[in-house]
């Protein structure tokens, strides 16, 4: 028989999903409506934020590095684009 998880645990554990969730979407975000390089970047940019947010539902930790890493190649762009105007 499987042991019950106590209030407390699967608060902890909703709470894990939720901030991959959240970081995987914000990536899917910025993707979705950031500057882009070339097409073709960003297509393989957006087929890695739809990989996240797979992880994230699977509650993988790599989505964290990933996300990351998307957010501040599209964070980067959306400053030197603010500037070019």
């Amino acid at each position: 028989m499987a042991k019950r998880r106590t209030f407390k645990e699967q608060r902890k554990l909703n709470k894990e999903s939720v901030r991959h969730f959240m970081v995987a979407s914000k990536a899917l975000k910025a993707v979705l409506t950031g500057h882009r390089m070339s097409h073709d970047k960003w297509a393989s940019d957006v087929e890695r934020a739809n990989k996240c947010m797979q992880m994230a539902f699977l509650k993988d930790d790599k989505v964290f590095e990933m996300a990351n890493n998307l957010l501040r190649k599209y964070n980067a762009l959306r400053k030197k684009g603010n500037k070019d105007e």
